[in-house]
């Protein structure tokens, strides 16, 4: 079965010689590699021809080139379409992956009776020299899933992860659902993960670390804070004019979304001025929305954002009660 590996390129010069070798070294065999190069201003073209022109094996290296910047959505989107596999695996360009991670993706395949959609695997964050397991699979999870419900819990629940690196996903599930990444924006993850928990009817999990993801200081989403906040509120739109109101798990995820994604980041990332616009601009998408409105708990959450500047410190910077907190309202949300 012929796996497609599909990696945007862009400004990634110091790390894109790591992730070639990855993928040269995998030991299963049945790989095309599309190498994506979204117009990249520095040397990572130069690199990969380099890299691909000494190449030997039996993988088959490809770079596939735009005529104008499209940014990580568009690569992903131009790579799917250029791609032959049965199944589509993501990576970006700074990471990389352990040796045997196809293999162990493809024989959780095999081990499944019957067609699956999706198949997920554990990562591995690494900051410097710390290292941080929040993507590593829980064992309570089951092998295999069928059936929307379930799986749709989990994606929502976090108890997958939203991101689309590190998974093997049917090309022909992708392509028949528009499953497509929003161009222009970045945590496109987080509008297509919402997108992909009301499509997928199958998943099957792999538990051995597939994938290993470095926190890059210079990266889109660790830089730009302004540019950030405006596109998480931009998706929060998005998210909230397709909600289900009968889908407690989807204004679950809503609600995560805006804590997580607006709240947290104002506070710790932009000066006072700056996070009291942002959260107000927060406060107003969550109050614009019936459900929220007319959901006492969901109101009593949303107006978190709206209490004086000392006290929305104090609930971010105290952890244990910024984690009570949280839980208790989304858990009332939840009933």
């Amino acid at each position: 079965m012929l796996v497609s590996v599909v990696v945007p390129v862009y400004g990634v010069e110091k790390y894109i010689e790591r992730c070639f070798k990855s993928v040269e070294e995998q030991t299963y065999p049945y790989l095309e590699c599309l190498f994506i190069d979204d117009c990249s201003l520095d040397n990572s073209r130069n690199i990969l021809e380099s890299l691909i022109d000494q190449y030997e094996g039996v993988i088959d290296f490809k770079i596939v080139s735009h005529q104008k910047n499209k940014g990580l959505s568009g690569a992903r989107n131009t790579g799917l379409l250029a791609s032959n596999g049965e199944y589509v695996y993501f990576l970006d360009s700074d990471d990389d992956i352990p040796k045997d991670s196809i293999s162990n993706l493809v024989q959780t395949l095999d081990k499944v009776n019957g067609f699956v959609e999706m198949v997920q695997g554990s990562t591995m964050i690494f900051q410097g020299e710390k290292i941080f397991n929040r993507y590593v699979l829980s064992s309570r999870l089951p092998s295999v899933i069928h059936g929307n419900a379930q799986i749709r819990t989990n994606i929502l629940e976090r108890k997958t992860p939203v991101t689309a690196w590190n998974r093997l996903i049917s090309r022909k599930f992708l392509l028949e659902n528009n499953l497509y990444f929003k161009e222009g924006i970045i945590h496109e993850d987080e509008y297509w993960g919402f997108q992909l928990a009301r499509k997928i009817d199958s998943i099957a999990y792999c538990f051995d670390v597939t994938y290993n993801h470095y926190i890059n200081p210079n990266s889109i989403t660790t830089s730009g804070y302004k540019k950030s906040l405006d596109n998480w509120l931009f998706i929060l739109s998005l998210i909230s004019d397709e909600i289900n109101e009968n889908s407690r798990e989807e204004k679950i995820f809503y609600l995560k979304s805006g804590y997580s994604g607006v709240f947290l980041k104002s506070l710790k990332f932009v000066n006072k001025e700056e996070a009291k616009l942002y959260i107000g601009k927060l406060y107003e998408v969550c109050l614009g929305n019936e459900w929220v409105s007319s959901d006492l708990f969901a109101k009593m959450y949303c107006s978190l954002y709206n209490l004086p500047y000392f006290v929305q410190n104090f609930i971010v910077k105290v952890v244990p009660v910024r984690v009570l907190f949280t839980r208790f309202l989304l858990s009332m949300v939840a009933k």
